[in-house]
């Protein structure tokens, strides 16, 4: 559930719904058009900057096994 959800109780109108809703604006398509292709840009720029951040922090990572027994800090 996102924020905005559990305040007003639904979920907001995406750009896909503005899109396809009818519109008095002529700039209004272009302007839906060009926030999704930012929101595009932005989310392919996070999944990338995530993608470097878990490869950074699994580098330092060692296997370990354990047998039953064992004695192990907790």
């Amino acid at each position: 559930m996102s924020p905005f959800d559990a305040l007003y109780g639904y979920h907001p109108l995406s750009f896909v719904d503005m899109m396809f809703g009818d519109s008095r604006a002529p700039r209004a398509k272009i302007w839906i058009q060009e926030s999704q292709d930012i929101l595009r840009a932005l989310k392919d720029n996070m999944a990338t900057a995530q993608n470097q951040q878990k490869l950074y922090a699994d580098r330092g990572q060692v296997e370990r096994q354990f047998k039953v027994g064992d004695m192990v800090y907790l």
